[in-house]
C-alpha cells in the first residue's frame, strides 16, 4: 500500500493555521455579527504575520537573498485581510528581492499571478506605472548588458599591456 508521506507545511500554512488557532481559542459571543467576526480574524491575521515578518531567524535567512524562492512565502489571494495595498503587501513579501534586483513581472507572475494582477490594477486606478514598482524583463535585460558592458570596460582597463619607454642616451 502507497501511503503518502506527511508534508511539512509551508510557510504560508503555517501563517494561516496559527492564525485560525488564535482566532478558534477566543470564544465568540453568539449575537457576534459577521463584520466583528471577520474583524477578529483580520487582527489574528496581522499579529500572526507582524510575529512573522519579525521574525528574527527569518529576517535572517532572508536579508540578502541571492535567488528568488521556489514558491511565494504567502501568496496575495491568501491573505486574510484586505485592508492592505497590493504595493504594501508587495513590499512586506517581496521586498528584499525587489531590492537585490531578483523579482522582475515575468517572475512574479509565476510566483503569485493574483498580487501581480492586484499592483496593475491598482496602479491602473492610481494613475502610476506597474514597472515602477515592479521592473519589466526588459529592465532585467538591459540590467545585465549595463552589468556586462562594465564588466568589459573594466577587463580592459586592467587588461592594456604596460608599454615601458627606454631612455635613449
Amino acid at each position: 500500500m502507497n501511503k503518502k508521506k506527511a508534508r511539512k507545511p509551508s510557510k504560508e500554512q503555517s501563517i494561516l493555521l496559527t492564525a485560525i488557532r488564535r482566532f478558534a481559542q477566543k470564544e465568540l459571543p453568539a449575537d457576534m455579527s459577521k463584520s466583528a467576526i471577520e474583524e477578529r480574524c483580520r487582527i489574528a491575521y496581522r499579529s500572526v504575520m507582524n510575529e512573522f515578518v519579525n521574525d528574527p531567524e527569518w529576517r535572517e535567512e532572508q536579508t540578502k537573498p541571492n535567488a528568488l524562492p521556489k514558491r511565494a512565502p504567502l501568496k496575495y489571494k491568501d491573505r486574510l485581510s484586505n485592508d492592505v495595498t497590493p504595493i504594501e503587501f508587495l513590499h512586506q513579501i517581496w521586498g528584499r528581492y525587489l531590492e537585490a534586483g531578483l523579482l522582475h513581472q515575468h517572475e512574479l507572475r509565476v510566483l503569485d499571478e493574483s498580487l501581480l494582477n492586484a499592483v496593475r490594477n491598482y496602479c491602473n486606478r492610481q494613475g502610476l506605472t506597474s514597472s515602477d514598482f515592479v521592473p519589466t524583463k526588459s529592465a532585467k535585460v538591459q540590467q545585465k548588458q549595463e552589468a556586462a558592458a562594465a564588466l568589459a570596460a573594466s577587463r580592459a582597463v586592467h587588461s592594456r599591456p604596460s608599454v615601458r619607454h627606454r631612455a635613449t642616451a
